[in-house]
Order: C-alpha cells, then structure tokens, then sequence
C-alpha cells in the first residue's frame, strides 16, 4: 500500500543522522555476536591492551615523557581502537600512559623513566 504524500512522515536531517548511527550499532552488535562476544575494537575502558599496543609500535619511548595531545593521537591512530577520540579525557590518557609504563618497565629496569 503506497500511503499519500502528506500521510508519510518526513524527518529533519538531524533524525537521519541518529536512524543511520542505531543502523550502524545494529551491524556491529551483529558483527559483536558473530565474532563470540567479543568487541571489534579497543575501548577507552582496555587501558591494558591499548598500553601494551603503544608500546609494541613505541619500544623506545619513555611513556612518560610523552604530552598527552601527542598519546590522543598514537591512540586513536593504532588500528584496533574504536572509540570516540572526543570521549577521552585526562583520566583516561593518564590510566592508558601508566599502563603503557608499566609494559616499559618491565624490559628498561634500571633505565631512568624520565631522562631522554
């Protein structure tokens, strides 16, 4: 059944938006289950994993040295994050530096953490 024109309903442009982001969480809750449950990508919650993958790409880097406009930028360019960079804040970049010194540590004991 084809409704009249003035029977459908039309949206503002800002509605789409939002009907194209559920469509879009709807294929990556999809994508979640086909995958065992798991997450496609990193969250700013996986401080751990993102700390380990700085420091795989980064070896030689002394976390703590580094500003925290540059650690938003290596974050968000490693390519299993996948969360709002605009999300992040100083908490979040300090947890994700700490744990990236911490996989530092581990194989620079001894190093000064500070002195470049």
């Amino acid at each position: 059944m084809i409704l009249p024109a003035e029977a459908t309903p039309s949206y503002p442009p800002w509605a789409l938006c939002f009907e194209a982001i559920r469509f879009q969480h709807q294929i990556d809750r999809r994508a979640i289950a086909l995958r065992g449950g798991r997450a496609l990508g990193w969250k700013w919650s996986d401080v751990g994993e993102i700390g380990i993958a700085l420091y795989e790409k980064h070896p030689d880097i002394k976390p703590l040295t580094v500003r925290f406009t540059d650690l938003l930028q290596w974050i968000t360019d490693l390519e299993d994050f996948d969360d709002d960079p605009l999300t992040s804040n100083e908490k979040k970049l300090e947890a994700v530096q700490m744990a990236w010194f911490e996989e530092w540590k581990i194989d620079h004991e001894g190093e000064d953490e500070l002195d470049d």
